[in-house]
């Protein structure tokens, strides 16, 4: 665990003295503050079946298309091409201290990131709403339904984004090769569709935007959490065995 520390507090440094990593959270801001007035404008000109949140969360995956890949091809793919992991591999840190202590790292700048969500919804909470306004667009199940999803599937998209990021010296090709792998994902449940085992319960942590609807309409599964946890742990492990494999 002290390993994990180094690495996680030395992730942590370079971010914050890094300025492509405000440059990172401002572009997100952008995006997901836009989002969030458009679906709002977008439910005061016409009537929704949704709440407006419940329709925020619902498009939740669109801003992580374009910040989860950014995030995470600089993690691994840099190092490998310079030399620096091999250097760092060559001291008492495993390969397993070096991949928890980096998605740990990233994950913090993730949640950072979504926590914009709240300062929005402060915003609106003072916007001359009334109280049945309010009630309507801060369903709880609108609140945490979504923030539970964001941070459950956001996690394993970020292992698998550092995964790709341990797969090649190439940053470009790292955030290329993890963008192509979420739209994979979203896209799974269309090709399951035409399959006649599309039914089999082990293939549900897999439609994601079937589960995000749950989740923002209050059918929250605590088999789902779990399964997403064991993605990522499934995904964090295969990154430590590429990490081994090609500083050997």
């Amino acid at each position: 665990m002290r390993q994990v520390w180094v690495v996680f507090k030395e992730e942590l440094r370079r971010a914050r003295g890094s300025a492509s990593t405000y440059v990172l959270m401002a572009l997100f801001f952008l995006i997901t503050g836009a989002l969030y007035l458009s679906v709002f404008f977008q439910a005061g000109a016409e009537q929704q079946r949704y709440s407006p949140l419940q329709l925020f969360w619902e498009l939740q995956w669109l801003p992580n298309l374009v910040w989860i890949p950014l995030l995470t091809m600089r993690l691994i793919a840099p190092e490998r091409r310079l030399g620096l992991l091999e250097s760092t591999l060559a001291t008492p840190t495993t390969p397993v201290a070096v991949v928890l202590g980096k998605y740990l790292s990233v994950l913090v700048l993730y949640l950072i990131g979504w926590a914009s969500v709240a300062a929005y919804m402060l915003i609106t909470r003072f916007s001359g709403l009334s109280h049945a306004e309010l009630s309507y667009v801060f369903s709880p199940s609108a609140v945490w339904g979504g923030a539970l999803f964001c941070v459950s599937s956001g996690g394993m998209f970020l292992s698998l984004g550092l995964l790709c990021s341990s797969l090649t010296r190439n940053t470009i090709l790292a955030g290329g090769l993890t963008v192509c792998l979420l739209l994979l994902y979203l896209l799974l449940p269309t090709m399951f569709g035409q399959l006649p085992f599309h039914h089999i319960g082990f293939l549900k942590p897999f439609s994601h935007l079937e589960n995000l609807s749950a989740y923002v309409s209050g059918a929250i599964e605590l088999s789902m959490i779990v399964a997403y946890f064991i993605l990522t742990l499934v995904i964090l492990f295969t990154a430590v065995l590429s990490i081994e494999r090609k500083s050997e």
